[in-house]
């Protein structure tokens, strides 16, 4: 079977800086901490470099993969071991990741909290990439991207920035395979992904989401940045983990309101045509009753 395309897709290329792997009912459960960097020029001119960390999660019962992982586990453990040691050299892992951003919550002492994590395929967490040069021969900073498209679910507006809900669909492989071990079916699921809009850097986009332009239930495009970002929102709920920085948005939303327009008149000219014989078959039942 083709494999589904998502409306929700996160791409990182990035060090592996912790692996944790936990087993149950036949299956394996591997998290990885990825660190992804961002270089930009600040107010005075000057470098810097902003790092994001990523949790990734995957499933898989191939035993390959669970021994590859525990080499890199136990490796990263030698490296936090010994790091301070004297002619030590400490090794690096990187790998490559396409995935879909998921946001799971969880509740600790009574407090609710969301988490937003990227979720992968077992096929699409490549160990073992390469860093990336540009033109010039130069290595590229590990890097991360995230685009999707889906309906605004929330808006909450802040002092100079405004969180957007985005709720996205993607599919995981479902239980059914043929012979051949390939995938049959999938299972859709929606994902409401945590965007970030700065008035300063999108003031147009900023001022469009403050006079209700753009709304609950619009359709909109997408795409931007991952960075840590921890907050709590209007009631009170922790939001920790990853949050989307856009950079891009398009909004789509009029030609669906055109699309449903368009449907309601359909639906009333039908409802108009069909009302002589609902009237005539009234009728007929009043003349039988009489």
């Amino acid at each position: 079977m083709e494999k589904k395309k998502s409306d929700n897709n996160a791409h990182l290329h990035g060090f592996v800086n912790d692996v944790r792997i936990n087993s149950a009912d036949g299956k394996n459960y591997i998290t990885a901490e990825m660190a992804t960097y961002e270089q930009y020029k600040n107010n005075a001119d000057e470098k810097e470099r902003k790092t994001t960390y990523h949790k990734v999660s995957f499933v898989t019962t191939n035993e390959d993969t669970v021994k590859e992982f525990k080499k890199v586990q136990e490796a990263l453990a030698n490296n936090r071991e010994n790091r301070d040691k004297e002619g030590f050299e400490p090794k690096t892992f990187m790998a490559s990741v396409d995935g879909k951003l998921v946001t799971r919550e969880n509740e600790k002492d009574g407090v609710k909290y969301y988490n937003q994590l990227i979720v992968a395929n077992e096929e699409d967490f490549k160990l073992g990439a390469k860093r990336k040069k540009n033109e010039q021969g130069e290595f590229i900073e590990p890097m991360n991207s995230a685009t999707f498209k889906g309906n605004i679910a929330d808006i909450q507006m802040h002092d100079g920035f405004a969180i957007i809900a985005i709720g996205t669909h993607y599919y995981v492989p479902g239980q059914s395979e043929n012979f051949k071990g390939e995938v049959k079916d999938y299972t859709e699921k929606t994902s409401y992904v945590r965007t970030r809009i700065d008035e300063g850097y999108r003031p147009k986009t900023f001022e469009a989401l403050k006079s209700g332009e753009i709304a609950v239930g619009d359709l909109i495009e997408a795409r931007g940045q991952m960075h840590n970002n921890n907050y709590e929102d209007k009631n009170g709920i922790s939001r920790r983990g990853i949050i989307v920085d856009l950079n891009w948005i398009n909004v789509v939303a009029k030609k669906q309101k055109q699309s449903e327009a368009e449907t309601e008149k359909v639906e009333k000219k039908e409802e108009k045509k069909a009302a002589p014989a609902k009237k005539a078959k009234s009728n007929k039942k009043k003349g039988m009753t009489m």
